[in-house]
């Protein structure tokens, strides 16, 4: 189930605190499990990636898929996004065209908990040649980060996230 669709208006973004993380009590993050941030748009070539990754030996993690019925879905995804060991924020030009999605409530979480890391955690994935924006809020640490790129080559793409 996961969260809802923003496109269908129903429900507005709200925000990720570390209170929801510390509410979840669904299922645990494994070593070395990969968040993956994404537009519901781009389910697509988000399953194809999160399929190579796994793949490879990684263990990904997807609100669709690893949020257990029943559990509070903002909870589950705070804690994925806390306790995974990456965390991949795939960037479209769909999401260049939205201005309100859960995608930044994530990237709010995930830039939050990534101030207080070192070393590489959030990877900005650009999955068809789009241009990430540049943000001014506490999503500018994005910008600071070198991304990948999948497009035009999506194999030189996936052997830079995997080496």
């Amino acid at each position: 189930m996961g969260r809802p669709d923003s496109l269908s208006g129903e429900d507005t973004p709200g925000s990720l605190s570390a209170g929801d993380a510390a509410r979840y009590d669904g299922r645990a993050i494994t070593v070395d499990t990969i968040f993956l941030s994404y537009m519901r748009e781009d389910e697509a070539l988000v399953e194809r990636l999160a399929a190579e990754l796994a793949k490879r030996g990684a263990t990904v993690w997807r609100d669709r898929n690893d949020i257990e019925p029943g559990v509070p879905w903002r909870a589950a995804i705070a804690h994925a996004i806390r306790d995974g060991t990456y965390f991949l924020a795939c960037f479209s030009h769909r999401y260049e065209n939205r201005s309100e999605t859960y995608m930044n409530e994530e990237l709010c979480a995930a830039c939050a908990v990534a101030s207080q890391r070192s070393g590489a955690w959030m990877i900005p994935v650009i999955l068809d040649g789009c241009t990430v924006p540049v943000f001014t809020d506490e999503r500018r640490l994005v910008n600071d980060v070198q991304h990948v790129f999948m497009h035009p080559n999506w194999e030189d793409g996936l052997a830079r996230l995997v080496e």
